[in-house]
């Protein structure tokens, strides 16, 4: 079974911190998570891509910086997108209305 892809940049703000609290309730609505985490964002899209043929989905916590920088590795598997806002000023999740929370 696939699983998702969960991808936080524990180096932003927020991102060490609130790494733990996603994973708990994402598998407490039953996703088997594969968690990883990048020294520097601009490593993303290779993650990705190396997961690309054992998950459905990758999630992504962070802000506008942590998705700009998966974005090549996203139009690459064409695999879908889920964002955990985790930025600082959330701007990405107010524009798109996504719930901050």
């Amino acid at each position: 079974m696939k699983k998702p892809l969960l991808l936080v940049n524990q180096h932003s703000r927020k991102g060490q911190n609130l790494l733990s609290q996603a994973t708990v309730e994402l598998e407490a609505l039953g996703f088997e998570l594969i968690v990883e985490s990048t020294d520097h964002a601009r490593e993303l899209p290779d993650t990705i891509r190396r997961y690309q043929n054992r998950v459905k989905l990758v999630i992504i916590g962070g802000g506008d910086g942590t998705l700009n920088s998966a974005i090549e590795g996203l139009i690459d598997t064409k695999l879908p997108l889920g964002i955990l806002p985790m930025g600082t000023a959330k701007d990405l999740a107010r524009t798109r209305e996504i719930p901050t929370d």
